[in-house]
């Protein structure tokens, strides 16, 4: 389900909610870099990426994320 971006915190607790705002309202897409905890696996902060966009027809922001070592090359 969705979540509030600017309810979003990395690992040190930055809200970087904001980032991805600016991110998806000044170039329409991109990616973001940070570290977060996996649900499954508390106490240990991963590498992540975020992808977001900006869905100009509803002012939608959308965007998903992943673990990098869950990505295969």
């Amino acid at each position: 389900m969705g979540k509030a971006l600017d309810d979003i915190q990395d690992a040190k607790a930055r809200q970087i909610g904001w980032d991805l705002i600016e991110i998806a309202m000044s170039i329409q897409e991109g990616l973001y870099y940070h570290r977060g905890p996996k649900p499954d696996v508390p106490g240990r902060n991963y590498p992540k990426i975020t992808y977001v966009k900006h869905f100009a027809p509803l002012d939608w922001i959308i965007g998903t994320n992943t673990y990098l070592d869950d990505m295969e090359t």
